[in-house]
């Protein structure tokens, strides 16, 4: 099978990028916060971007005190990411715990997966990051479902299964993930776990080029399919 879109890179690009699977708006301080990350990821390693870090941390704290889930979420994932200047695990891992009892699974269960499934506290629990991956899927975190696709598709942890990778990787790519629907195509072009079907696969290629994915883009280059002259031909139907 290939690999143009089915690795580990699509993983650490969803982990780096801030706010994803967020439970909702936030306001207030939270929203304060948020910028305040945003800018961190556009600046070079600095001073001033540790001091960025480290400012929307302290945001994203009094939020999460004053009752924001987005601020609790926020606080979190700086400590996890080492936006103040280390990562913290141990100390990230009680705020994800209770977001998640307090019905915010969306934003909690793909990072409670990993820590399960890495072991970053101690043994790697694999069944219980399957469970936490499915709560978060269930919950509307396509990063959740795309994890479980990958998790069937490399066979590492549990038995390759190609039908329930592709599965995930739809589900993930229904609620609006270009990286899960290049996965799929890749699935559908070679036949694997799905019937194969190369307009299919053409089709979901343009769909996740259309949003700026990579590697559809590279797949339509390499399939000769010019995303731009499908464009224009939809505009003149």
């Amino acid at each position: 099978m290939s690999e143009n879109a089915v690795d580990k890179k699509a993983l650490t690009e969803e982990i780096d990028s801030t706010g994803s699977g967020r439970t909702g708006d936030a306001s207030g301080t939270g929203k304060y916060g948020q910028e305040y990350a945003r800018t961190c990821c556009e600046e070079g390693e600095n001073l001033e971007e540790q001091r960025l870090y480290r400012e929307a941390a302290r945001k994203y704290l009094l939020s999460g005190m004053a009752g924001d889930p987005e601020g609790v979420y926020g606080y979190a994932k700086s400590l996890y990411m080492g936006w103040t200047g280390k990562a913290d695990l141990e100390t990230a891992h009680e705020p994800f715990r209770m977001l998640r009892d307090r019905g915010h699974q969306k934003s909690a269960c793909f990072f409670l997966g990993l820590y399960e499934e890495q072991g970053l506290l101690g043994k790697p629990d694999y069944p219980k990051a399957i469970e936490y991956y499915t709560e978060g899927g269930l919950n509307g975190d396509y990063r959740s479902y795309r994890q479980l696709g990958r998790i069937y598709a490399e066979g590492k942890i549990t038995e390759e299964n190609p039908e329930k990778a592709y599965h995930n990787f739809m589900m993930a790519g229904a609620i609006g993930d270009p990286i899960s629907v290049t996965n799929m195509a890749v699935y559908v072009e070679e036949g694997y776990g799905v019937e194969q079907n190369l307009d299919w696969a053409v089709k979901l290629y343009r769909l996740a080029a259309g949003a700026g994915e990579l590697n559809a883009i590279e797949a339509l280059e390499r399939l000769g399919v010019s995303l731009e002259e499908e464009e224009n031909h939809e505009l003149s139907q």
